[in-house]
């Protein structure tokens, strides 16, 4: 917990009990929320309330990346961190030559007269695995 100014002291209130506070959130401080959902009066408050208030810092990732829900759906995205995160944002990296990611579009929806195969709404083979040919070498 790292220390308010002067001001911020007679102006902010602790968000557990509501007693003048004189701490704040570090990591509120870390991802520039705002200071007064991150007051607190004393290091055991902070404790008391710590299981509710961290996901405030989830949220404030959430949405500095993009990734609210209705961005996901939306409008094309690039794939982050092993394919577990998206942003509609291009990364920054180090490009060694021209060639650069394309964005993910959103899934097509296929007319319900065309067959589909087994995997098409999971991704999972239902009956590729079960077959005598998996097992057979030519």
């Amino acid at each position: 917990m790292a220390g308010g100014s002067e001001v911020a002291e007679t102006t902010l209130s602790c968000v557990k009990c509501g007693k003048p506070a004189q701490l704040q959130c570090p990591k509120c401080m870390e991802l520039k929320l705002p200071r007064e959902g991150a007051a607190f009066c004393t290091q055991d408050c902070f404790k008391a309330s710590w299981s509710s208030h961290k996901s405030v810092h989830l949220k404030a990732k959430l949405s500095s990346l993009g990734q609210n829900s209705e961005s996901v759906s939306d409008d094309w995205q690039y794939c982050l961190k092993k394919g577990q995160a998206r942003t509609p944002k291009l990364p920054q990296f180090d490009w060694t030559g021209s060639l650069r990611p394309y964005p993910i579009s959103p899934n097509s929806i296929v007319p319900a007269h065309i067959d589909k195969p087994d995997w098409a709404l999971d991704g999972i083979p239902k009956i590729e695995p079960n077959s005598d040919l998996q097992h057979v070498v030519e």
